[in-house]
């Protein structure tokens, strides 16, 4: 228990704002003003009482006493505000972080169980975490102390108060602790179902066409009912073991209650206790079970943020990577990669130095070496250079950054045709562009020498400079107060050629904030997609045809003016040949003197771009050359393109 509350104090610290920190000092002070008020209200109810018994009314004692109960409700309310603003504080931070780190590495929820699945984790989990913060943590430490205070009041009246709380004590923590477990292990259940269904109820609306011209849809509406009823079936449970406990309390605090008040009549009656002291207690007793009550919600709240904590603890803990690139230059260096005991890849060995067309049979691996080259994957053999970095140590925003591609999964958004192709960059004229790259390297070298010269950087000392920074290592304000993590990223520097690293960033850095206007109009009149302005794309592009997406992804591709490694992955898979053609020319003419990779099963489109083929056979390089020198020595790249050649002419026929 103890293990759990050190990881929730640091998880909800490392996610607090300043103002947040200020509200928990206030919710502390709230905490021990309140503990005060509980105590002394029942005393002075108690003063009031004896003061009538001796036919006495004091109007000071009347007014503390009404005074002492308003400021208690102006407390509570102050504190409800409080928590209510630190729980939409957390929240938001917890999913932002979650959407970070999605850009920081790769996700095991999105790579096992898809997009669905981790949207489901990013809002419920986020809500979850929050709610842990309905407790004003502060009070439930007080009131402990404020029980034994009230309990060693009333030993002066009667023993029989404390015999009572202390037997109801063991059972209402015996029961708490059963229920909590079983309440625990139901939600967690529960959780998991989300995960399951959420996905499959995305699948089936997305998919609804393919269910009803296939498949039996009522019967798959039942499959999904199932789950349904799965998941509130663990709900339910877990709801009534929470309701039991709650109840386990009452019980316990009505039957306390009860046997008190028969005992306390006894010692009346005996003259052993008197009235006020019998009606302060009462009183009390509201005070006496809040620790048991508190100790439920804390046992509860740390077994929950347990289970919650194991399953984002991936998603959560990004280790931070902090070097970047000092020049446009990318090596695959004798890599292999293995899955399960299986080669996919071996003594992969290229310098891209041109433009090469990887060609094989499917499932050698051409995939896999595409997810090499972006960091989705680590090679199991070799390394990666970008820069003389291995592309492992560079953030992974930075290696996107550092490459265009050209992916057969083509995304298009929600919106019109200059935002899927700018991505909402400002657009300048070619000149101010280069402008800007001049004006961005100045910053960008000032930045980071400023960075190198701090013994302890502090970069709120300067907001620019902090802009920079934070923008160039994709960090979260956080990350940005985080002296271990700003002193890597200035070792680091020191150990660079900065003047290059500053170069090659800069340029990088304005192709992801402008792009230029008379490219961006010259790229749409090659591709001819002027007729789709103004129209609204739908989600996933579901206002536009096959080929009218491969366009747009085409025209973003091809828009960015730098000078990095490209990699394009199956080109024109929505393409009629004549359209095909039309849009190779103009990618051809785009990419021309460009260094990097093309993997394609259309030989027409490898033959036309590439500067050199290399074909892999048994997971390995076969052979490379020119198209004519591999239908001379290599037999599976003749057999290639006969089949390339075979079927297009079936196509055409």
């Amino acid at each position: 228990m103890l293990d759990n509350l050190k990881k929730f104090v640091f998880f909800m610290g490392k996610r607090l704002e300043d103002k947040d920190k200020r509200k928990i000092a206030i919710l502390a002070f709230i905490a021990l003003l309140t503990n005060i008020l509980i105590v002394l209200i029942p005393l002075m109810q108690k003063h009031i009482i004896d003061d009538i018994i001796q036919k006495q009314m004091y109007k000071s004692s009347i007014f503390t006493f009404l005074g002492l109960s308003i400021l208690l409700s102006i407390t509570t309310l102050i504190e409800i505000f409080l928590l209510n603003s630190l729980k939409i504080s957390i929240q938001k931070n917890i999913t932002m972080d979650m959407l970070t780190s999605i850009v920081k590495k790769e996700n095991k929820i999105v790579q096992t169980r898809g997009s669905g699945a981790f949207m489901s984790s990013i809002f419920g989990d986020s809500e979850q975490f929050s709610m842990l913060l309905e407790t004003n943590y502060f009070f439930s430490i007080g009131i402990l102390i404020s029980a034994i205070i009230t309990i060693i009041i009333t030993l002066s009246w009667t023993w029989s108060f404390l015999l009572i709380i202390l037997t109801s004590y063991i059972i209402m923590v015996f029961g708490i602790k059963v229920c909590t477990r079983l309440f625990t292990q139901n939600f967690a259940l529960a959780r998991e179902a989300v995960f399951k269904l959420n996905p499959k109820v995305l699948e089936f609306i997305e998919n609804r066409k393919t269910i009803m011209n296939y498949s039996n849809t009522p019967q798959y509406l039942k499959k999904l009912e199932d789950l349904i009823d799965k998941r509130d079936g663990y709900f339910k449970k877990a709801s009534i073991y929470d309701a039991l406990g709650n109840t386990i309390i009452e019980n316990v605090k009505n039957i306390a209650i009860t046997i008190f008040f028969i005992v306390s009549m006894v010692e009346i009656l005996n003259s052993k206790l008197d009235l006020s002291s019998f009606i302060a207690m009462i009183s009390y007793f509201n005070i006496v079970f809040l620790p048991v009550l508190n100790f439920k919600q804390i046992y509860g709240a740390l077994n929950k943020f347990q289970m919650l904590y194991s399953r984002t603890f991936d998603t959560l803990d990004i280790p931070i990577k902090v070097c970047l690139p000092s020049k446009n230059e990318l090596i695959i260096k004798n890599i292999g990669f293995s899955y399960d005991d299986v080669t996919i890849l071996k003594n992969i060995d290229i310098k891209l130095d041109k433009l090469y067309g990887i060609v094989g049979m499917s499932g050698e691996g051409k995939t896999t070496l595409l997810k090499l080259l972006t960091g989705q994957l680590t090679p199991t053999k070799g390394e990666i250079i970008y820069g003389n970095l291995d592309i492992s140590d560079i953030p992974m925003n930075m290696i996107y950054s550092c490459l265009r591609y050209y992916s057969q999964d083509i995304e298009v958004f929600d919106d019109d045709l200059l935002y899927n192709i700018t991505l909402g960059k400002e657009g300048i004229s070619k000149n101010e562009y280069y402008e800007k790259i001049d004006i961005y390297k100045k910053l960008i070298n000032e930045s980071l020498n400023w960075l190198i010269s701090k013994q302890n950087p502090n970069l709120n000392e300067n907001k620019n400079f902090k802009t920079i920074i934070k923008e160039i290592y994709n960090l979260t304000e956080e990350e940005c107060k985080n002296k271990n993590i700003l002193n890597e990223i200035k070792n680091r520097l020191k150990l660079s050629n900065l003047a290059e690293t500053v170069d090659f960033v800069s340029k990088v850095y304005v192709s992801k904030k402008y792009y230029i206007k008379e490219k961006y109009r010259l790229i749409l009149s090659d591709l001819k997609l002027d007729y789709l302005k103004g129209r609204n794309f739908g989600q996933r592009g579901s206002n536009l045809s096959g080929g009218e997406k491969n366009k747009i992804a085409l025209a973003r591709f091809l828009l960015p003016e730098i000078d990095v490694p490209i990699i394009i992955d199956e080109p024109f898979t929505n393409l009629d040949s004549i359209s095909e053609q039309e849009n190779l020319q103009v990618l051809r003419k785009y990419i021309a003197g460009s260094k990097g990779i093309i993997v394609s099963h259309k030989l027409n489109v490898i033959k036309l771009l590439s500067d050199e083929i290399i074909v892999i056979n048994n997971s390995e390089i076969e052979s490379r050359g020119l198209h004519d020198d591999l239908l001379n020595s290599s037999s599976l790249y003749t057999e290639l393109y006969e089949n390339f050649l075979e079927k297009k002419s079936a196509l055409n026929a």
